[in-house]
């Protein structure tokens, strides 16, 4: 299981999860927040901190 917690700069918004990786596939449990929200997020994320090609 990943934890996944973060808040945004310079406000109180939080967002956190869960993702547990399953042999089946990943399955994400957000915290009392979007699941939408979350993915954005880590999507955002993988995009500023990929390797380039």
């Amino acid at each position: 299981m990943i934890s996944f917690d973060a808040g945004r700069l310079g406000d109180k918004e939080q967002l956190g999860a869960n993702i547990w990786m399953l042999s089946e596939g990943s399955v994400l449990k957000p915290c009392e927040v979007p699941e939408e929200d979350v993915m954005q997020v880590l999507r955002d994320a993988a995009a500023t901190f990929a390797l380039p090609d």
